[in-house]
């Protein structure tokens, strides 16, 4: 008799407690600043009424759940949030880009006829492959492209052209010191003022990375007064997304990757080591604008037939070999927007007059 009446005192449930329960639900939802809930709980709306007021609130639950999943897939795969700074840069801190000049002339004339009366065959080729616009490997396809290797090309090429020396009317000077400024760490405090790259090298680029100047780059013609307006676009990143993964981030700081041959990583020293990499596994020679040390040989025009045909193992952008190589995290590029007039000849002959760079030079150097 004692055992039923402890068992009842155990499970013994209040009859009044689900009424309970359901009054302070009412009470709460009377009381809720939650839109919608209190209209749920109002005893003078009809059935329908309040179930309409409870679908409702319903479906909003469901859209936020839903956009909150989207949004936390998003951060899964790219937790970064790109935004405008609202900061800006002082110029003391922007670097310089590089100006790099090439000379479209492909070479002087007088010595273009003179190699073209006398010059030897393979001169006579080489003459043939700036002037024409026949593919090297078209030209070099006979017994003569053996004997035109990277020396005898070079000295060639410094024969036939105006080499650019010195800027007097600019008070330039090549090569100007360097320091070691990188996009993420800016200058160092001891730079000098007139160090890299505070200097004109018409490509603009970054300071740290070779330049493209067959693929890029602006032309212009003689007689012109030219005006460029730099624009840089700076994309900056927080530290503390190192400790994002990469896969997710897709971009490399320059302590995470080192390249062999830059000591400072962006996204074109690293492709360029890929493209001299791959290149010289193929042709076992690289060009001669690319990262070499100095055992490797550098390509002559006997080897036109490879490097001429290194787009079938080098795709393109969408389809890069280089998969290694990730955009930078800070990165600095530049844009120039160019205007140009015509030159009044009659400045251009007082010009010719005024500065030390056009002695033994004519009017029609500058026209």
């Amino acid at each position: 008799m004692q055992f039923y009446l402890t068992a009842g005192i155990v499970l013994g449930i209040d009859s009044n407690q689900p009424e309970a329960i359901g009054q302070d639900l009412r009470e709460y939802l009377m009381t809720s600043t939650l839109h919608g809930l209190r209209y749920i709980g109002e005893k003078k709306l009809t059935w329908c009424e309040r179930f309409f007021w409870l679908a409702a609130f319903g479906s909003s639950l469901v859209c936020a759940a839903f956009f909150i999943l989207n949004v936390y897939a998003k951060w899964r795969t790219s937790p970064m949030i790109v935004s405008i700074n609202p900061e800006n840069m002082p110029l003391n801190q922007l670097a310089f880009p590089a100006i790099t000049i090439c000379n479209v002339n492909q070479a002087k004339k007088s010595v273009a006829e003179r190699y073209n009366q006398f010059g030897d065959p393979i001169d006579k080729k080489l003459l043939q492959s700036l002037c024409s616009t026949q593919t090297d490997a078209d030209i070099f396809e006979d017994e003569y492209g053996e004997g035109a290797d990277w020396h005898h090309t070079r000295s060639f090429l410094i024969n036939v052209s105006n080499l650019l020396k010195q800027l007097n009317d600019m008070n330039f000077t090549f090569p100007l010191p360097s320091v070691d400024w990188t996009p993420e760490t800016g200058y160092p405090a001891d730079a000098p003022a007139d160090g890299f790259p505070w200097r004109p090298k018409i490509l603009l680029h970054n300071p740290t990375e070779n330049p493209n100047i067959a693929k890029l780059g602006e032309v212009y013609g003689t007689g012109i007064e030219a005006r460029v307006a730099i624009e840089p676009r700076i994309l900056d990143a927080q530290p503390t997304l190192k400790y994002i993964d990469v896969n997710k981030r897709l971009c490399l700081f320059s302590s995470e990757k080192d390249l062999v041959f830059y000591r400072t990583y962006t996204l074109r020293n690293c492709e360029m080591e890929c493209e001299a990499r791959i290149m010289l596994d193929i042709c076992k020679c690289v060009l001669y604008y690319m990262p070499k040390n100095k055992t490797t040989r550098v390509c002559g025009k006997g080897d036109a037939k490879c490097y001429s045909n290194m787009k079938k193992y080098v795709p393109d952008d969408s389809q890069r070999a280089c998969e290694e190589c990730l955009p930078a995290c800070t990165e600095i590029s530049y844009f120039e927007r160019p205007s140009a007039a015509p030159l009044n000849k009659a400045l251009v002959g007082h010009y010719t007059q005024g500065i030390t760079l056009a002695q033994n030079q004519t009017p029609e150097y500058f026209t």
